[in-house]
């Protein structure tokens, strides 16, 4: 199946700088709200990535997340030395 120069979909904004290059690539015409399906695999590939890590427990902990959790710890205490 070929699909270089194909137009697979429409985005509803024009992509800037790099990601311009990146949904037109190999596509004729100046249209840079034309997408290629390169552009679609390199979307999604990115959005699945750190998805996947997030719920597979790769992902690095964000710094601060760190001060979320003490707050939910001292929430925690709280509320079990108050009953």
């Amino acid at each position: 199946m070929q699909v270089a120069g194909v137009i697979v979909a429409k985005l509803p904004f024009e992509p800037f700088g790099l990601f311009t290059a990146v949904t037109h690539r190999n596509l004729p015409g100046t249209d840079m709200t034309d997408c290629a399906a390169f552009g679609i695999y390199a979307l999604a590939s990115v959005c699945v990535r750190e998805t996947l890590k997030r719920y597979l427990g790769f992902a690095k902990k964000i710094k601060g997340q760190d001060f979320m959790d003490m707050f939910n710890q001292a929430n925690a205490q709280a509320s079990s030395s108050s009953s």
